[in-house]
């Protein structure tokens, strides 16, 4: 519930469906623990990547359902960014 709240929220504040997202990082990235703990599994809860479907029963550690990501962090920065003075 919270991921899809999470999601719904960003379009809220204005993110689009980010579908390009669950591809960005390369498989062996995503059957890491420590990348997946830090990274996620997509740079984006605007994707619909629900899972982690590329981690196998002896990985360890792994993340398995998304979280915010690295572009939810720039787009929301990016698009409530003030620029003194351009009023």
């Amino acid at each position: 519930m919270q991921r899809v709240i999470s999601h719904e929220i960003g379009h809220a504040l204005g993110l689009p469906h980010n579908m390009k997202a669950s591809s960005a990082y390369p498989v062996d990235s995503l059957r890491s623990g420590t990348f997946t703990q830090k990274m996620g599994i997509a740079t984006t809860i605007m994707d619909y990547a629900r899972y982690n479907y590329i981690a196998q029963p002896g990985d360890k550690n792994i993340r398995f359902i998304r979280q915010l990501g690295p572009y939810d962090d720039y787009s929301i920065e990016w698009g409530y960014r003030y620029f003194p003075g351009n009023l």
